[in-house]
């Protein structure tokens, strides 16, 4: 497959490996870091719950938990909806960037190119 200047720097080496000598359909697995400021504005801390609307550092918690999971649905959901548009099968990114992505290997090439895609490094045994 064919690799351009354009995706090469989002894509770690194993990635570029395998996509280079990969057949379009070949099925990929990779950890994607996605890039939130990309798609939308940073959040405010003045947004955040105060400590003082709740009964205990228990509620507290679990509302600083229910915002950061929202933002960051708000954050990276696009990006994760135009990877599944791609028909690409993704995982994870509730409280975190990352996810992992599989699906044809021209798909995951095609991805490369989105905006909210930071970068791409081929799932490997540790």
């Amino acid at each position: 497959m064919k690799l351009t200047s354009a995706n090469l720097g989002k894509a770690d080496d194993a990635l570029r490996r395998v996509l280079d000598s990969a057949k379009p359909n070949d099925p990929v697995r990779v950890v994607m870091i996605l890039d939130p400021s990309a798609t939308s504005p940073r959040a405010d801390e003045a947004d955040l719950p105060k400590p003082s609307q709740f009964p205990d550092r228990i509620a507290y918690r679990q509302a600083l938990i229910a915002k950061q999971k929202a933002a960051r649905a708000e954050s990276i959901g696009a990006t994760i909806e135009s990877l599944k548009d791609l028909s690409l099968r993704v995982r994870g990114g509730e409280i975190t960037r990352a996810v992992i992505v599989e699906g044809a290997a021209k798909d995951i090439l095609t991805c490369l190119a989105l905006p909210g895609v930071r970068s791409v490094a081929l799932d490997q045994p540790i």
